[in-house]
């Protein structure tokens, strides 16, 4: 589908205004209390570094970045569902921020919406799943 056809379909697609309320996600510390509650539009990728989680979200205009205590695999789980997919071992994005997908000396990566943020590696293990991932959602705007 090419980019001005998706464009149209989510522009003929009207919103009622409870559907344009926005969609926060909570996340959790591992002791289950809530640390930041951010809007699924605002957060762009979560990156593993030893027991935390950091999370690029945009605050002002901005890409902001707050440490969470917390496994990777618990917040995955928790994600299920959502436009957030693994796509290596140590990041979680969100696919409505995928900007570019690429290959380089046969090492696939992806870029988001803003440009502060560096390339993101996408492993062999990941990338069938992130694959399917981008498909369904090309699949659900078109529908719209």
């Amino acid at each position: 589908m090419k980019e001005l056809e998706v464009i149209a379909a989510m522009e003929a697609h009207k919103q009622t205004p409870r559907e344009r309320t926005p969609k926060m996600i909570q996340l959790h510390d591992t002791n289950g209390t809530l640390r930041l509650t951010v809007n699924v539009d605002a957060l762009y990728l979560l990156e593993a570094e030893d027991n935390y989680i950091k999370v690029y979200y945009k605050h002002n205009d901005k890409i902001a970045t707050y440490m969470l205590r917390c496994r990777t695999s618990a917040l995955e789980k928790s994600l299920e569902g959502t436009v957030f997919v693994r796509c290596h071992r140590s990041y979680i994005v969100n696919i409505n921020k995928i900007a570019v997908m690429g290959e380089e000396n046969r090492i696939h990566y992806v870029m988001l919406a803003d440009e502060s943020i560096k390339r993101i590696p996408v492993s062999r293990s990941y990338y069938d799943n992130l694959l399917r991932a981008l498909d369904a959602q090309r699949i659900t705007l078109a529908e719209q």
